[in-house]
């Protein structure tokens, strides 16, 4: 079973290339994820590091803090979400929700390949709908970089702190009457 407890989000990556047979598994288990009306909403695109120009142009659409350290991933990823319904064309209030279901089996399969996810908002989504020729109902939910981590980070950080169980969740045992 994965340790989620390794999982973190780098600042710096090794720049190291990854392999796009490591990519399809983690696309894989992305595509297995859970949706409501099992309508898959997300699609994900991704420019690799051994591309320079797509990699360029991925990074381009980063905020300027962003950009500064996802040079070095090995990967950029948006993923994006269709708000309307295949099967009635009605708006999917669930489409961003499912498509972070994708992206958590992503995380997963990323890191039991040694690999690790830094999602972010910090992206401009206009020049990212232009960069993916996004029609109108399609919409950019998060950028992602993907890569090995740098020498020196892990994900026992002092800085990563979790919220107890009681603050997370209440588990209801029915009420006496």
């Amino acid at each position: 079973m994965t340790d989620l407890r390794k999982r973190f989000s780098p600042k710096e990556f090794d720049k190291s290339e990854i392999d796009e047979a490591d990519v399809a598994s983690i696309m894989e288990a992305a595509a297995w994820a859970p949706s409501a009306y099992n309508e898959q909403p997300w699609k994900f695109h991704i420019a690799l590091r051994q591309n320079e120009a797509a990699f360029a142009s991925f990074l381009s659409v980063l905020n300027e803090g962003n950009r500064g350290w996802a040079e070095t991933a090995s990967g950029l990823i948006f993923s994006v979400a269709r708000r309307e319904r295949n099967r009635d064309g009605l708006k999917n209030d669930y489409a961003f929700y499912d498509t972070g279901q994708a992206v958590a089996h992503m995380t997963v399969a990323a890191l039991e390949r040694g690999l690790q996810l830094h999602q972010m908002q910090g992206f401009l989504p206009a020049d990212c709908r232009r960069l993916l020729d996004l029609p109108s109902g399609i919409d950019p939910v998060t950028a992602i970089a993907i890569g090995r981590p740098a020498m020196g980070q892990a994900p026992d950080m002092p800085h990563r702190v979790r919220k107890g169980h009681d603050e997370v969740f209440v588990l209801h045992r029915g009420t006496e009457a």
